[in-house]
């Protein structure tokens, strides 16, 4: 599995995630605005369009998920991810702490 580090602007991304902060969306195209974070404790914010199958999911504060098929977005100073209509998304038990 590739980490966010190993990614550059429109590439494709499969990692697991702990959700740390949600916005519902009431205008626009977005459903939610996420900040997860991930095994290594890297925080990154990902967007969930409402035509994403992962805006059907039920977020809950401290779950963890899989996230599959997200696209990376990188400016000049910040990355994040956002979920396309290829994204999916279910809970997952919390990683082991090995």
């Amino acid at each position: 599995m590739s980490t966010l580090a190993d990614c550059s602007h429109n590439d494709s991304i499969s990692l697991s995630v702990r959700l740390c902060e949600v916005s519902n969306q009431s205008s626009g195209k977005r459903a939610y605005k996420l900040i997860v974070s991930t095994k290594g404790s890297e925080k990154i914010r990902l967007i969930i369009w409402h035509k994403s199958p992962a805006a059907d999911l039920r977020w809950r504060l401290g779950e963890w998920y899989q996230i599959d098929d997200a696209v990376v977005k990188q400016g000049p100073e910040t990355t994040e991810l956002n979920a396309t209509t290829r994204t999916t998304a279910e809970r997952i038990p919390s990683p082991s702490s090995e």
